[in-house]
């Protein structure tokens, strides 16, 4: 019975190891391919009584090919702490597109300033 389960084990480990660097390669592509060439206007905040937060900037591609990415959005502080981040939704914009963008992020009190940087979406790129 130690034989088969011998086996069977092996044969998982053998399994394990042809598919692993498979699933790793989408996830470890090349730096160049994970970069997003996205531009952000300096972003306005607008943080209202009750700790809810108005963000609004515009975005653009300069590329002349499709961006598929997300905005990371940090809320700090005049000492430099975070109040809070958001991550978007996944986003979309054609090669040489210009689109205006707001967010309403909650939790706020206290934010002086937004951060928006563009994270790479590489699952759902074309």
């Amino acid at each position: 019975m130690s034989t088969l389960r011998r086996t069977v084990w092996t044969a998982i480990a053998v399994a394990a190891l042809t598919v692993a660097p498979m699933a790793a390669g989408r996830a470890m592509a090349a730096p160049a391919a994970q970069s997003v060439s996205i531009e952000i206007s300096p972003p306005r905040l607008q943080v209202y009584p009750l700790g809810t937060a108005r963000i609004q900037t515009v975005l653009s591609n300069p590329s002349n090919k499709e961006q598929v990415f997300a905005l990371e959005i940090l809320l700090v502080r005049a000492d430099g702490t975070i109040v809070t981040a958001f991550l978007s939704d996944a986003l979309s914009m054609a090669g040489g597109a210009e689109a205006q963008a707001i967010y309403t992020v909650k939790h706020a009190d206290g934010a002086a300033e937004a951060i928006v940087t563009p994270r790479p979406w590489p699952e759902l790129a074309p």
